[in-house]
């Protein structure tokens, strides 16, 4: 799998937005506000919209005046568009939308190609037309993506397993209520106790893995196991540290341990085909650990992507010229330049703190 090429255009500080040929693992750093996390919404939105369709994307993200780039001209200011081309087991997939995002909602345009022939296209008149001259009329509130499963399932599941981690460590400690879905982590990680249970019941290697891993970046902890409560059956996370008796709840661990623990089943434990996107890994975690976390995405994202954004020198430090992009921003617009342009005579730590990459100092 290796995405060749992706441009978003109008979305919060994306004017337009170009990469090419991006390593599966990627780093992208840059100064608090220079757009890092609009990208990442930017990809979460396209995943929704896959999911459950534009208008309720839309309303979740708040409405068109707190998504569209306010540097847009006033011709294309409501129109927003999405460009790939990815590789995934050696068959590559164009994708292109265009949706309006104020006063009529809808996705405008669609175009999905499999290895340079186009297979299904979607015009202003609402009709699809498929690669034999078929045409139908279809919801232009969907994406017309599903019907990409007459030809090949591989690139409409991998566009609606777009995934973002941001963990609140708060709600990731209570325990999950019985309505939790444990089929995959959420966003915030609110229901890490409910899934962690669904893979200690289901899957024993993969238990074993994750505890050595958490053991691993966590030294202290011995073991971790999530039960249902007896007053009100919710599960609970419950630890246990070396030297001691007893177990104790999560809401006792620390932060950096919620977060390690929520990334390592993020990296683990995830679909076929999935695009992961992790927000700030390194919060809370020793610098030591941080480096293995890194190490283990770089070698999952073999066969996953997996994308984190950054601004701590910990996480530049571990990165790769090739896997690093540094996102600065320049009168309002979000750019971003790839760190393999630069010149690489200075170690990684030092090229960023002495602010070669002008993204500004970590601090």
């Amino acid at each position: 799998m290796k995405i060749n090429r992706l441009k978003i255009t109008n979305f919060k500080s994306i004017d337009s937005l170009t990469l090419s040929n991006i390593t599966n693992f990627s780093v992208f750093a840059g100064a608090n506000g220079s757009g890092k996390t609009n990208i990442f919404q930017a990809l979460d939105f396209v995943g929704h919209i896959f999911r459950q369709g534009l208008s309720q994307t839309l309303r979740e993200f708040g409405g068109y005046d707190n998504v569209h780039s306010h540097k847009r001209r006033a011709t294309n200011a409501a129109i927003f568009s999405f460009d790939i081309e990815v590789e995934i087991e050696q068959v590559i997939f164009h994708y292109a939308l265009k949706a309006e995002l104020n006063s009529n909602v809808r996705i405008i345009n669609e175009v999905a190609s499999i290895d340079g022939e186009v297979v299904l296209q979607r015009g202003k008149d609402g009709f699809i037309t498929f690669e034999d001259g078929k045409k139908i009329a279809f919801d232009p509130d969907r994406s017309a993506t599903l019907f990409l499963g007459i030809y090949d399932t591989s690139f409409k599941d991998f566009i609606s397993n777009i995934k973002v981690l941001r963990v609140d460590p708060l709600n990731a400690k209570q325990p999950s209520l019985s309505d939790h879905d444990p089929s995959e982590l959420n966003e915030h990680a609110s229901n890490i106790a409910a899934v962690l249970s669904r893979i200690l019941s289901e899957n024993s290697d993969l238990s074993e893995e994750i505890l050595e891993l958490i053991t691993l970046l966590v030294p202290n902890l011995e073991k971790i196991e999530a039960q249902a409560q007896k007053i009100d059956n919710k599960t609970g996370l419950l630890f246990k540290e070396k030297g001691t008796r007893k177990q104790f709840p999560a809401h006792l661990i620390s932060d950096g341990t919620i977060y390690a623990l929520a990334q390592i089943i993020m990296i683990l434990d995830h679909k076929p085909n999935s695009w992961l996107l992790i927000e700030e890994p390194e919060r809370g975690i020793h610098p030591q650990a941080i480096q293995e976390l890194i190490e283990l995405m770089r070698e999952e994202s073999k066969n996953t992507i997996i994308w984190i954004n950054t601004h701590s020198e910990s996480i530049v430090r571990t990165a790769r010229y090739d896997e690093l992009l540094l996102v600065d921003k320049v009168d309002g617009k979000t750019l971003i330049t790839h760190a393999k342009k630069i010149n690489g005579s200075l170690s990684m730590s030092d090229a960023w703190l002495s602010n070669m990459f002008k993204g500004g100092l970590p601090w």
